[in-house]
């Protein structure tokens, strides 16, 4: 079926159950944040057909932990910033900016049912309610610059909800042209979601960039949507009044003129224009922009309605204007919301037909999100052996010869805790390694390394070792001398024990905290929760992520696992949670370890899963 027809079916059809149902199929092929439609979702390419709510894949350690809402208002939520958090799950989410006199804590601030009132006393100071004598409705005004070239490169992202549960991520960044022309300014986008449905992922990116004069008005685009094994490109220009475009879907290329006035603009129009001219209260205005992946011109009406206190991801209230949004193709349109800053920054968007929100938040939690749907589309996850590895429990060392196909290893492997590195050329090193345990002293050819990251004795947003249910365990295990004759072996036994669901290797990784409660995971889960029991216990502590061999004679291989780095008195050892003997042999072969201290927990993962896509890594003879 034809995209546009699939558009025009869409907004046709009367059945309301029908249009939800195509709408959720095909909910964020263009749910592209960076345009600032306020959520706007247009069906770009057929999924087929499905239930009118379709299974999300979770890709963060938020997974799980609410059900996503069985009713949903047609209203936008406006609840408190604490029930916004404990509605989705969030947790330690730090704000990136300080908050103002402005911003009214989640405390303080009263949250409303559906709409939050408006009052003289809560009313920002700073942000003019003043209305303008005319509510007709006005076309666009393009401003002289829509952003200073002072406030360049200015980039932020944000993260996108169905329900509750996180489902995709935006990032936009605007420079400077690299060119070499004056006056002209990139604007960089990607979005992503993850889709589950009939338990198959479906993972779609939109990439956009474009070239425009300072003003807005478009120069050059390129784009592109993948979608599974389907991908849809698009590149233009803009010459002599016209907008030449070139659309490739597939192995199917055609050609498109549009006609293109001075006040068309581009897929990023509406960001430019709440940026370049704030809207106020009362005001209406109407844009043409460019849909790049439809290859055609769409109208949007944007309508300012009140100052609101809104609630964002810090857990605060902040004074915003809530600007109604609505795409027109043709006579049929579908219906955002936007709550805006005194900036005429976007901070939150929502689509009530199909319960999307959208939240701007700072990088690492954004990053958090991109990452482990990264990390669940790497399938290789050990490297197979040519034949088991004898007597590897007893051994005092083994030697593994690890081959980069680009880089020199050498720079990308630790040589540190038990591990020493040992270049053999440019692109191949010998990794020897050293079995450990907790009397072990350091390994010869290893120096020694000093504490002196205080990031691993804090508490982190995921490893919690001031959360209650982790600090209880430590007590518990600390006391119980039948679980060993030294705090660390109790403390390792202990976590060995409490987690009694032991799950195969998931790209999913829970919090300490989370496992202090669920009791459930594999190496990670029980990677993070010894670390922060150590850390609760006041010892530095760190994950290490790499290889171990699995011990099997019918299929030996080494595979992805992670363990636990604990300092004692003058160096680090290595010690495993996930098994039931205390040291760790010979076989763990390290490529990062990490104090885990940021909201994004998968960032390392994705660098071990990228080395073992392309490294090759054997027993050195």
């Amino acid at each position: 079926m034809d995209v546009t027809i699939l558009i025009k079916t869409i907004f046709a059809t009367n059945n309301v159950r029908m249009r939800k149902r195509w709408l959720f199929m095909s909910f964020n092929t263009y749910s592209f944040k960076a345009f600032q439609w306020g959520g706007v979702v247009l069906a770009l390419t057929v999924l087929g057909c499905g239930p009118p709510k379709p299974e999300i894949a979770v890709p963060t350690e938020l997974k799980g932990k609410i059900d996503v809402r069985s009713t949903r208002s047609s209203q936008p939520p406006n609840e408190s910033g604490k029930a916004v958090l404990d509605e989705l799950g969030v947790s330690d989410l730090k704000s990136t900016r300080k908050s103002s006199d402005n911003d009214t804590s989640a405390k303080n601030g009263e949250a409303n049912n559906g709409k939050e009132s408006k009052s003289g006393e809560t009313a920002a100071t700073d942000i003019s309610a003043e209305k303008p004598d005319a509510k007709a409705e006005t076309a666009y005004r393009r401003p002289s610059r829509w952003i200073e070239t002072d406030k360049l490169p200015y980039e932020f992202w944000e993260v996108q909800y169905l329900g509750n549960r996180p489902v995709g991520y935006l990032y936009q960044r605007v420079g400077t042209s690299a060119t070499g022309s004056v006056g002209i300014y990139r604007i960089d986008a990607e979005s992503f979601v993850r889709i589950s449905r009939e338990k198959q992922l479906l993972d779609q990116r939109l990439k956009v960039t474009t070239f425009e004069e300072v003003d807005g008005r478009l120069k050059a685009i390129e784009a592109t949507l993948t979608q599974g094994d389907k991908q849809t490109k698009i590149e233009g220009s803009v010459i002599l009044g016209s907008l030449r475009l070139r659309i490739q879907r597939n192995d199917s290329t055609t050609g498109v003129d549009i006609p293109w006035p001075n006040d068309f603009g581009g897929p990023f129009s509406v960001a430019q224009s709440l940026l370049g001219r704030h809207m106020k209260s009362g005001e209406t205005r109407t844009l043409s922009m460019l849909d790049p992946i439809l290859g055609q011109v769409v109208k949007i009406k944007l309508q300012a309605k009140d100052h609101l206190k809104t609630p964002l991801m810090d857990g605060l209230q902040h004074n915003l204007l809530e600007i109604q949004s609505e795409v027109k193709l043709g006579d049929k349109g579908l219906a955002s919301t936007l709550w805006v800053n005194k900036d005429g920054e976007t901070q939150k968007t929502y689509t009530s037909d199909l319960d999307i929100r959208s939240f701007r938040v700072e990088r690492s939690f954004a990053e958090s999100i991109r990452d482990a749907a990264n990390c669940e589309s790497m399938t290789r996850t050990e490297f197979e052996l040519a034949e088991p590895i004898a007597d590897y429990a007893s051994a005092k060392s083994l030697t593994f010869r690890i081959r980069h196909q680009t880089n020199d290893p050498m720079r990308m492997f630790v040589s540190r805790t038990n591990q020493s590195l040992k270049a053999v050329n440019a692109f191949t090193v010998d990794a020897t390694v050293y079995a450990m345990h907790e009397k072990s002293t350091m390994p010869d050819g290893i120096s020694p390394e000093l504490v002196d990251d205080p990031l691993c004795s804090q508490p982190s947003p995921v490893i919690q070792s001031n959360d209650k249910a982790v600090k209880k365990l430590a007590a518990q295990f600390f006391e119980d001398k039948s679980l060993g004759s030294s705090v660390l072996e109790r403390l390792r036994r202990g976590v060995y024990h409490w987690i009694e669901n032991k799950t195969p290797y998931s790209p999913v990784i829970s919090s300490a905290a989370e496992v202090a409660r669920n009791r459930t995971g594999d190496s990670s889960e029980h990677a993070m929760l010894l670390a922060a029991l150590v850390r609760a216990s006041k010892v530095p502590s760190r994950v290490a992520i790499g290889l171990k061999y699995n011990g099997s004679k019918d299929a030996p291989a080494l595979v992805l696992h992670m363990w636990t780095e604990v300092y004692l008195v003058d160096h680090w050892i290595s010690i495993d949670a996930s098994q039931e003997e205390a040291n760790t042999n010979a076989t763990y072969l390290k490529f990062v370890d990490t104090p885990m201290a940021n909201q994004n927990p998968y960032g390392d993962l994705l660098t071990v899963l990228r080395l073992i896509d392309e490294c090759e890594v054997a027993i050195s003879e």
